[in-house]
């Protein structure tokens, strides 16, 4: 199904080139090519994950972090110590 619009677009492209010229063609491939793309859009959900779309809303960074250690606490275990 993947290689039928390639394969469609050759045939098209060089019919259009041929009856009407390199515009018009480009123009029916690009018309073509929207309407795919705005059929996609449509048709697929929405499947953002609930941390990317808190980040494209608008969202404060505090409103996303969950911490569960307390502020003052050491991140490294003791077995990491400095040197």
């Amino acid at each position: 199904m993947l290689g039928t619009g390639a394969a469609l677009s050759i045939a098209v492209g060089g019919v259009s080139i041929q009856r009407a010229g390199y515009n018009a063609s480009f123009l029916t491939l690009a018309a073509t090519a929207l309407i795919a793309f705005l059929l996609l859009w449509r048709s697929v959900p929405a499947t953002l994950p609930r941390s990317l779309a808190s980040i494209l809303s608008g969202s404060k960074i505090s409103d996303r972090v969950r911490t569960s250690a307390p502020p003052n606490s050491n991140p490294f275990p003791s077995s990491v110590a400095a040197t």
